[in-house]
């Protein structure tokens, strides 16, 4: 028990829990992608990740390389399968503070994708609710984040047809919600 709090402390901390949208290609002028939920949690303290990865017995531990001469390598535990990503956030999410609603929606969305038969977890089968969960989780995620807010501008302002943006999007990019977001000033902490 201790331990699980110990593990969403690092994970409110240094963790990242989200849903990102992988890109692959053009299918008649429409892209193609799918949604990829994922935890990552990423310091140099090894000896801290290998426990991680030892207590919670999902996910996978990679090296990453330091990129200047000034910096560490750090070392990254990674999940990113359906059910691991749920048997972590049912041990954490209780812990959470700063993730908590972060965790919920991404729970909601691999408990729901995995109940989803086999050959139905492409682009096309995706309901509503996902495409909802993934946009509200973006937006808990960007308030942060100005290249997002970024992004979701210029998806206003496509001259082409946005018939294959989820109605869920066309909604927020329309809601005072993102007109708020967009005239404050974000700043990086």
């Amino acid at each position: 028990m201790i331990m699980w709090k110990y593990i969403a402390g690092i994970t409110d901390g240094e963790g990242s829990i989200g849903i990102i949208w992988r890109h692959r290609g053009f299918s008649k002028l429409k892209p193609y992608g799918y949604l990829d939920p994922y935890v990552h949690i990423s310091m140099t303290n090894e000896e801290v990740i290998r426990t991680i990865y030892q207590t919670a017995q999902v996910g996978q531990v990679y090296k990453e390389n330091r990129r200047t001469k000034n910096q560490y390598d750090s070392f990254l535990f990674a999940i990113n399968s359906f059910s691991d990503i749920c048997i972590f956030l049912l041990q954490v999410e209780p812990y959470l503070i700063a993730k908590k609603k972060l965790a919920s929606l991404v729970f909601e969305f691999c408990l729901y994708r995995m109940k989803a038969p086999k050959g139905t977890r492409t682009q096309s089968s995706y309901r509503e609710r996902d495409w909802q969960i993934y946009f509200e989780q973006l937006f808990l995620q960007m308030k942060h984040n100005q290249s997002t807010i970024q992004l979701l501008k210029s998806l206003k302002e496509l001259p082409m047809d946005r018939s294959f943006l989820p109605a869920s999007l066309d909604s927020f990019l329309q809601s005072s919600d993102f007109l708020l977001l967009q005239n404050k000033s974000v700043t990086p902490v």
